[in-house]
């Protein structure tokens, strides 16, 4: 009886150790075929986003002749698109399921490529893309932010800052950092332009450690509530929900 009693454990011990090992494969199976199937996932996304070359190179060609002197190359075109493909769509379909050509077709056809075409050139410091950007919106960003803003002098302040985001004034890598390159053509360039002057005011206040009440700004409580639900219907920012909140709040 004593001698059988080492054999059941050194019995027992080889089960364990198989049984450890035999989870260890498995685990490693596991991770192997999951490592596998993002691997095609990545290739087949890969190969349904260049099906659409053809389109994006048609909407390149047509921004490019309504604006012949931005000098905006076609990759850099593509590689937007491709961001914005990759930022909104991928992995958003069913089931996490990899989106077909046809639906990344559809994506692409509802971007708003001639918005998308300015931010790109005026992110790469085109002055004709500035000068037709500021021609387009500077009105727009003028009475947006003075809307928001408690005073005229700050509005003016919250104007300038949002020129310096939009020009960008750091480099990383010798790239200068424009908050055009953080816009994707999702929604509209005014939509998005919203936010941006949202986040200027914001920061302007918080700066001076000064709370943000809308009842000290100069839009009325229903124009502010209208004005931020156009924010954050266009963007849905935090920063836009957050004056969404607070103009119902207000109202």
């Amino acid at each position: 009886m004593s001698e059988a009693r080492p054999f059941r454990n050194a019995v027992s011990t080889t089960l364990i150790v198989r049984a450890a090992l035999c989870q260890y494969n498995v685990r490693t199976l596991s991770d192997s075929r999951t490592r596998a199937e993002i691997a095609l996932s990545e290739s087949t996304f890969r190969e349904n986003l260049a099906a659409c070359e053809a389109q994006v190179d048609e909407i390149y060609a047509a921004c490019a002749a309504a604006y012949p002197n931005f000098d905006l190359s076609v990759t850099d075109f593509r590689g937007a698109v491709s961001r914005a493909v990759n930022k909104y769509l991928a992995g958003a379909t069913r089931d996490n399921a990899v989106p077909s050509p046809r639906e990344i077709a559809r994506f692409i056809s509802e971007l708003q490529d001639r918005d998308l075409y300015l931010a790109l050139a005026c992110a790469r410091g085109n002055e004709p893309a500035w000068w037709e950007f500021d021609r387009k919106h500077r009105s727009f960003i003028e009475s947006w932010a003075r809307h928001l803003a408690r005073a005229g002098t700050d509005a003016d302040e919250a104007i300038d800052a949002v020129y310096v985001e939009l020009f960008g004034t750091k480099s990383v890598d010798g790239v200068r950092q424009s908050k055009f390159r953080t816009y994707t053509g999702r929604g509209t360039l005014r939509g998005w332009l919203r936010t941006v002057i949202l986040h200027a005011v914001v920061d302007l206040y918080r700066g001076r450690q000064t709370e943000i009440s809308l009842d000290d700004w100069t839009a009325s409580g229903e124009e502010a509530l209208r004005l931020a639900r156009d924010a954050a219907r266009e963007d849905g920012g935090p920063v836009a929900l957050q004056a969404l909140r607070l103009a119902r709040a207000c109202s």
